[in-house]
């Protein structure tokens, strides 16, 4: 009876197991930043790693031998290849990259159980262990290695409040893009810059666009959002603010907000106040809280124009910082 049990319990575990992987891909949440949407792409390869442990565990209490590591392999793929199909009625896209992501966390779990088994290490060369070591290592580094990276980014940017990109820090590079084929340089602030340290010199491209980044979500403490800018060229250029929320809750309809501002060859700190934003909007309130992404360009399609940008940041009512 008590065997019996044992094999219930453990069929159980399993099946209860399964369901949940294929009810986590089933689902697609808005996540409410940017980071964290990395993070939980991420968890691929960490997640299937955690899988192999826990179907090696479970062949173990049957059967103790070598043969374990290949079917633990082709069960945990298996679940993979289950996790995908669950997505392909929607709302998620089933991706073969996740399959190879899901084979890299599968592999180093894999290897450093091969690692840690003595019946093994009795049997193969000391040059054959370290080549499993280095391929494992390698593996679990790209398992792990960038929900840590974006982990810590999610909170470094939260640290880095009320400023939003700096262009100071390693990290913002995760968050920042240029639109189309427009050079960005960072370079030293000119020596009439209200800010110190490093900007970029961002080329336009053909259709104008300058910078497209995805900042801290929640704007809801402050009543500013203001960036310094200049132009490279000595001229006077409009610059078109677009600013986009997401819906919390799951619902994807966004609503995008627009400012016009002039840049000159003077750097000037760009003030937008919220009560702006908010007139602004004409389809619904705009969700203050879920900012999801900003976009410069010029206001006109015009590709070569340098606009030199910096220190964007929330403020309020009334600002303290010059510029």
């Amino acid at each position: 009876m008590s065997g019996r049990l044992h094999h219930a319990l453990v069929a159980f575990v399993a099946i209860a197991a399964l369901v949940l992987i294929a009810l986590a891909h089933r689902f697609s949440p808005e996540q409410p930043s940017h980071f964290l949407d990395k993070i939980v792409h991420s968890l691929h390869a960490p997640g299937f790693a955690g899988v192999t442990f826990f179907v090696f565990a479970i062949l173990r209490l049957y059967h103790r031998g070598s043969r374990n590591y290949l079917y633990a392999g082709a069960i945990a793929m298996g679940i993979g290849v289950l996790s995908e199909a669950a997505q392909i009625p929607g709302p998620r896209d089933a991706e073969f990259s996740d399959l190879v992501t899901d084979g890299i966390g599968i592999f180093g779990a894999l290897g450093l159980l091969v690692l840690f088994d003595r019946d093994i290490k009795q049997r193969i060369a000391v040059i054959t262990r370290r080549r499993i070591g280095y391929a494992t290592l390698l593996a679990l580094l790209v398992s792990f290695g960038p929900t840590a990276l974006y982990t810590y980014a999610l909170i470094a940017q939260k640290n880095a409040l009320p400023v939003l990109l700096s262009f100071e820090q390693r990290w913002e590079r995760l968050i920042y893009s240029m639109p189309g084929s427009n050079r960005m340089d960072r370079i030293d602030a000119p020596a009439t810059w209200p800010v110190k340290g490093k900007v970029v010199r961002v080329t336009s491209s053909r259709r104008g666009g300058l910078l497209e980044w995805r900042p801290y979500p929640d704007w809801s403490q402050s009543d500013n959002f203001s960036f310094v800018a200049a132009t490279g060229d000595g001229k006077v250029w409009e610059v078109l603010v677009y600013i986009e929320d997401s819906r919390p809750n799951g619902v994807k309809e966004s609503n995008y907000l627009r400012s016009i501002v002039e840049i000159g060859p003077n750097p000037t700190r760009i003030r937008i106040p919220f009560t702006t934003l908010r007139a602004e909007s004409d389809t619904r309130p705009f969700e203050i809280a879920h900012v999801k992404r900003v976009f410069l360009r010029l206001n006109e399609r015009t590709g070569g124009i340098p606009v030199i940008l910096d220190d964007f940041r929330l403020e309020p009512q009334d600002p303290a910082i010059g510029g």
